[in-house]
């Protein structure tokens, strides 16, 4: 750890110890903030982690499936949303954001990303509801049919890409040994 992640010791847990690493790659020029509370907490709200599709419980010995989810380090490749954040009533494709929308997905959709909660309980409904999405599941369901009006949300100037770094050195260890 001294090594590769400029002099960083263990922390209690591994979680601990990997998010001390991260932070000892940032370059000192970045700086990254956290959103306005309003916007913190529409992004928990809208953030449902990973959805995996149940196709079958029948065995299969002709088919291999990843869960792309599962692989933390390619996700973190993906890019977080930086710069500065601020309040947005429409949707702009390509700009990393949150929004409060109203849905109507199609009764008759095979299957749909975009999720519903209601106490607890996460469900991808047909019909009209109202929920939470980030930009790329918003621009998902105007791709396949899903008629959305936007309420309100928040958005950021960009994508940024920290963990890049991180993520390299991670993924040289096992060709060390």
């Amino acid at each position: 750890l001294r090594e590769r992640y400029a002099g960083v010791l263990p922390s209690w847990s591994a979680a601990s110890t990997a998010l001390r690493a991260w932070r000892a790659m940032i370059p000192p020029e970045r700086e990254y903030q956290h959103p306005p509370p309003p916007a913190a907490e529409l992004a928990r709200e809208g953030y449902i982690g990973g959805m995996v599709r149940l196709a079958t419980v029948a065995t299969r010995l002709d088919v291999v499936t990843i869960d792309r989810n599962s692989m933390y380090p390619a996700i973190m490749l993906d890019g977080v949303p930086g710069g500065e954040c601020y309040p947005v009533t429409s949707y702009t494709p390509g700009v990393p954001a949150f929004y409060r929308v109203i849905v109507d997905v199609p009764a008759d959709a095979e299957w749909t990303a975009v999720p519903y909660r209601s106490r607890g309980v996460l469900a991808w409904p047909t019909g009209a509801f109202s929920t939470v999405v980030d930009s790329r599941t918003l621009a998902w369901a105007l791709a396949h049919g899903v008629q959305v009006r936007v309420l309100d949300g928040w958005a950021w100037q960009r994508l940024d890409y920290p963990f890049g770094a991180f993520v390299d050195v991670y993924a040289s260890l096992p060709a060390e040994g």
